[in-house]
């Protein structure tokens, strides 16, 4: 989900070379979603794609229906600008925008696809070593990522056959994190292969 920047085409690129289906949903980056899957079928792999926004019920419902096989693992990766200007000590219309999409977001796409099949799912959820290290200009982003956790926790614990991963990744190099001051940032391929070796045995 979100799969058409950053870490999201990373992961579905990763996926696709250890032979995996890979269906990538995209929201505005339709050119971008293009480009992907036809350099993963370029490669010898399998991939589609699908328009799909988070925060609309209907097109996550319309997700649902269009996959003819249930899914194993499900990637979350949809998110809003990162860096936005604030001028006050605490945003709270920032907060709730990125609610929409790291608590609200998430828990649409989990609810929708819970009664897909009654066998087990694997969900991934992308949370922020910003939450043990905070920054002065990201207390929102903060706030929202520890509402997004919280909430998988709970998914966990009431809804049957799926687990749910949270990783607090570092600042990685994508479109999201690029600025014209130089920050420290890992690129985000060698990481996720290592992780997604542990976590699923690639």
């Amino acid at each position: 989900i979100g799969g058409s920047r950053g870490l999201g085409e990373v992961t579905a690129k990763i996926f696709a070379a250890g032979n995996a289906s890979v269906l990538v949903s995209y929201s505005q980056s339709e050119g971008s979603a293009r480009r992907i899957v036809g350099e993963i079928r370029e490669g010898g792999g399998i991939a589609t794609m699908l328009e799909t926004n988070v925060l609309d019920k209907s097109s996550i419902k319309e997700l649902k229906q269009s996959i003819v096989q249930h899914p194993t693992h499900v990637f979350y990766f949809p998110t809003p600008k990162i860096f936005a200007r604030r001028t006050a000590e605490f945003e709270s219309d920032l907060f709730h925008h990125y609610c929409n999409y790291y608590v609200d977001g998430f828990y649409n796409v989990v609810d929708s696809l819970r009664g897909l099949t009654k066998e087990s799912m694997s969900y991934f959820y992308p949370s922020s070593i910003v939450i043990d290290q905070p920054h002065r200009d990201l207390k929102e982003y903060r706030l929202a990522k520890v509402s997004g956790e919280a909430l998988c926790k709970e998914l966990a614990c009431s809804i049957p056959n799926i687990s749910i991963t949270i990783e607090r990744l570092p600042r990685l190099t994508t479109d999201q994190t690029q600025s014209l001051v130089a920050v420290p940032s890992e690129d985000p391929t060698p990481l996720l292969f290592k992780l997604y070796k542990k976590l699923y045995g690639l």
